[in-house]
């Protein structure tokens, strides 16, 4: 897994990235089971 901060993308990266037709009920399930096995 790559990780970056938002202060470390470029303008195009960033645009990219806000530009994703993503919302939060196509992550929550993910989501969801990594909280759990953090919390466990």
């Amino acid at each position: 897994m790559i990780t970056k901060m938002l202060s470390q993308l470029n303008d195009e990266d960033l645009e990219i990235l806000l530009s994703r037709d993503v919302g939060i009920t196509d992550v929550l399930s993910v989501v969801n089971e990594i909280v759990m096995e953090v919390g466990s």
